[in-house]
């Protein structure tokens, strides 16, 4: 294929990839688009990289029939019934459903996705942004629209980057957690006191708190705890290993599903994401906030903070956290310390 120059390298599919990335576990609302949103998500992921290489469309037919246009003057390349082997990092893959069949779409295309490289997609639709391996979708890829050149004969970018973990595609998503970082312990404050109320809202001054555990999860419970947490239950969460459903049939039931779990809501607000880190080693975890707590009356001698079972054990039972806010997208679970 040789070169595509002027409009496209494999640095701009690097920075594509990265874009797309970011994205992970947001529905398509989440970034102006329609549900089900996957052309308009492939089209704004374009822009977004600052590749306005085809007019924004929110049809999969739309943006094939703009690459087919381009294609006819050799400024972007269609391939039919592409075998894995001839796909390239930011590539097109578009679909024949029977949605786009019924709909009388062009060539009964009705759906779209971006090429990460080593067999995995990054999509949307009417569920959030995912990837998913090409080989294993409900259809196979009738075309691959190609308006950047990421190939070996590629001379006008670098080489493509690492951007995912072949052994587990979601990996890429818990990079939106960044890793754990080692620092030195700070003491946790101590609170003015709390004049006998429950509520615990006062945030670390320095962001380090003594660890304590409460809730149900991984088969263990607190004696102390009702394991029925202050927050409105959500149906599902975003976690390092993709797109979790949640047990709502109780309370209990419910804490056991979603594992990775914090308490200092007061503080917080419910349903964020931190990001708990043990400072010695750099092992941390993202939480979910569930409840409230912990109490008042158990901060004299400095501010607590309460997380599940399976998370004090995932980050290696430290007395002393250090509690960062995370963005709500971020997904839950372990977080690999920086090497």
């Amino acid at each position: 294929l040789g070169g595509f120059g002027c409009y496209g390298s494999c640095a701009d599919s690097n920075k594509l990839i990265l874009e797309a990335r970011r994205h992970l576990g947001q529905m398509p609302g989440a970034f102006g688009c329609p549900s089900p949103g996957c052309a308009c998500y492939a089209s704004t992921m374009y822009e977004n990289s600052g590749l306005r290489l085809f007019p924004h469309n929110d049809m999969a037919a739309g943006i094939f029939q703009s690459i087919e246009q381009k294609a006819a003057s050799g400024k972007a390349r269609v391939l039919t019934n592409p075998r894995g082997s001839e796909l390239q990092q930011g590539d097109l893959l578009f679909f024949v459903t029977s949605r786009g069949q019924n709909l009388g779409r062009y060539k009964g295309i009705g759906h779209v996705s971006i090429y990460m490289g080593n067999n995995l997609m990054i999509h949307s639709g009417g569920s959030p942004v995912r990837t998913s391996p090409v080989s294993s979708y409900y259809k196979p890829v009738s075309w691959a629209g190609r308006v950047l050149d990421c190939g070996a004969n590629n001379s006008n970018g670098t080489a493509p980057v690492d951007v995912y973990n072949v052994e587990d595609p979601w990996a890429a998503c818990q990079s939106a957690a960044g890793c754990g970082v080692k620092s030195a312990i700070q003491t946790p404050p101590t609170p003015a006191g709390c004049g006998g109320s429950s509520r615990n809202d006062v945030i670390s001054s320095n962001k380090f708190y003594y660890l304590t555990y409460f809730g149900c999860s991984g088969g263990k419970s607190d004696p102390g705890d009702n394991c029925i947490g202050g927050c409105p239950m959500i149906s599902s969460v975003m976690t390092t290993k993709g797109m979790k459903q949640l047990d709502r049939s109780s309370g209990p039931a419910y804490e056991n599903s979603v594992e990775y779990f914090s308490a200092n809501m007061d503080e917080y607000g419910c349903n964020k994401k931190l990001k708990v880190t043990n400072p010695r080693t750099g092992q941390a975890a993202v939480v979910l906030v569930v409840d409230a707590g912990p109490h008042c009356r158990v901060q004299d001698n400095g501010v607590k903070f309460d997380i599940s079972y399976v998370a004090q054990k995932a980050i290696g039972d430290p007395n002393v956290v250090k509690v960062e806010k995370m963005p709500d997208n971020t997904p839950i679970g372990p977080v690999p310390p920086c090497s």
